[in-house]
């Protein structure tokens, strides 16, 4: 069999197999202009299904309105550009590259669209690829320009194994990821709408099996996906030039014989890719979104998913895989982003439940003590500290704990904590005016000596403590200690605890002019 016939067949069916399972806006035609493969993200583009579009030319679509089609004129005028500009490919044997607009509920969405031919053996344009992005900030006005739209996942085949993930697979805090992320792919030119793109033309007696391999190339090169191809023994037939230039072979055409050994990866993923190839041609089945991150020299973590698809003959036997790889780092960075905010909201809506809850019982309950035990219980599992009390003042500025909330296996400090020797005057007058006291590492803290030794006795590492005033006077305080190691306090924490003292002062005030109304009607 020829080489080259074998390989532009692979690389055929690999190519069908890529629109399908595509996370790419992706659209095959044939030489009538009809849809015949569509990506999943393309029909979430066009807010319509898949069967409706396979067999359809944009031009029957532009005459027939699908109920759950929007903006229907403008729909009309988009399925017509469309269609004349795959016409134009198919009869001018040229790539071209193309700025629509889409009408939307909420506007208009601009899409940069390349549309490649790809030829037959006799040198013929058969089908048409279109693949399209959003377009970009320097292709259309700013005004114009909307980031409502988000390609869905990919479509998983029902038997297809989909989100395993390598083994071993290293996983980071958001404070590992970089705070701005840069990509491999190269910049899109500037064009404007209707830009024509000249591709490789026929000339001479060129022989149509390297024609078409030649113009499959060109498209896969203009993948923004890393692409590779397998013969059934895991040897390397053809790639694309990112997956080239990611593993540093260079031309494309280098990866032709290469083998897992020839390549610079580590033992373990060499090992690990090897059993993924198996697994996909032993079975017939895909591997879908297989996770894998990589530390990167500067300290960052990427992440990539790669999806392996087994390649067939004629007659249905598996005869290779193909592999696309994506760069999800900067979409892991937005879910990692999105997930702290959900997490901040969470806790910021259950710091109001509870001030809301505390304001509420105070209003209706003169219960004092019960009021203090529920703020300190409450605030402590809320802010997980190891201990949360409440610390009144006597004469000399002695005092001692009135209330306590204590995790194990810290001590417990409720009655006389003894005297603070280093709480002179001075700082009961800042307290007065409404200090707060934030300390993450008592070690390192500008303290006097006595006070750290006297934090140090009580096992603090970290406090945090706010004024309780009753009448503007220093009734005593509200104070949160960490234990178990340092504790950087939040703003938002801060805040909570600083409204939940002024709310136990208002209790007190009220139970004592409740105290003294009962005094006087005896």
């Amino acid at each position: 069999m020829d080489t080259n016939i074998s390989s532009a067949s692979m690389i055929a069916e690999g190519l069908q197999q890529l629109v399908l399972n595509s996370l790419e806006i992706m659209a095959c035609y044939d030489s009538c202009r009809r849809y015949c493969a569509v990506s999943v993200a393309m029909t979430e583009m066009l807010r319509y299904p898949a069967e409706g579009l396979v067999g359809q030319t944009n031009r029957d679509l532009a005459n027939f309105v699908h109920p759950e089609q929007l903006s229907t004129h403008g729909r009309k005028y988009w399925w017509q550009i469309i269609d004349d500009a795959i016409a134009t490919v198919l009869q001018h044997g040229k790539a071209e590259r193309h700025i629509h607009g889409l009408p939307t509920p909420d506007g208009v969405e601009f899409y940069e669209t390349t549309y490649t031919p790809l030829v037959d053996n006799c040198g013929q344009v058969c089908q048409v690829l279109s693949i399209s992005r959003r377009a970009s900030a320097q292709s259309v006005e700013p005004s114009e320009e909307s980031d409502r739209f988000a390609v869905s996942q990919l479509a998983a085949p029902p038997d297809a194994l989909v989100g395993v993930e390598m083994p071993n697979l290293e996983e980071a805090s958001l404070s590992d990821l970089p705070t701005s992320l840069q990509t491999n792919a190269a910049p899109a030119p500037s064009i404007g709408a209707n830009t024509t793109y000249m591709g490789p033309q026929v000339k001479g007696n060129v022989n149509p099996v390297h024609q078409t391999a030649e113009f499959m190339q060109l498209v896969l090169d203009n993948i923004p996906q890393y692409i590779f191809w397998k013969d059934r023994n895991s040897k390397y037939l053809g790639c694309n030039r990112r997956w080239a230039e990611m593993a540093g072979i260079g031309d494309p055409k280098n990866a032709a014989g290469l083998v897992e050994e020839d390549l610079p990866w580590t033992p373990e993923q060499k090992e690990w890719y090897l059993q993924c190839d198996r697994r996909v041609m032993e079975t017939d089945t895909p591997m879908l979104r297989i996770k894998q991150s990589q530390r990167q020299a500067n300290g960052h973590l990427s992440w990539r998913e790669t999806s392996k698809l087994p390649l067939h003959d004629t007659e249905g036997n598996v005869i290779g895989l193909l592999g696309t790889i994506e760069d999800i780092t900067e979409r892991k960075v937005a879910e990692d982003l999105l997930k702290q905010s959900e997490a901040t909201f969470r806790q910021l809506a259950q710091q109001k439940e509870l001030l809301n809850r505390i304001s509420a019982q105070i209003r209706q309950s003169l219960r004092l003590e019960y009021i203090q035990q529920t703020t300190v219980n409450e605030v402590r599992q809320l802010l997980n500290v190891d201990r949360m009390l409440i610390y009144r003042f006597e004469e000399n500025w002695y005092g001692r704990v009135v209330v306590e909330a204590v995790g194990k296996p810290w001590q417990s400090v409720l009655g006389e904590m003894g005297t603070d020797n280093c709480f002179p005057k001075k700082h009961a007058g800042l307290y007065r005016e409404g200090r707060v006291r934030a300390i993450n590492d008592v070690e390192t803290a500008e303290l006097d000596a006595c006070h750290r030794d006297y934090l140090r006795n009580l096992g603090v590492q970290a406090n945090l403590i706010v004024p309780i005033l009753v009448k503007d006077g220093l009734w005593g305080l509200l104070i949160a200690h960490q234990c178990s190691g340092l504790r950087k306090w939040e703003e938002n924490e801060v805040e909570l605890l600083k409204a939940l003292g002024g709310q136990v002062g208002v209790a007190i005030q009220q139970a004592e002019l409740y105290a003294k109304a009962k005094l006087s009607a005896t």
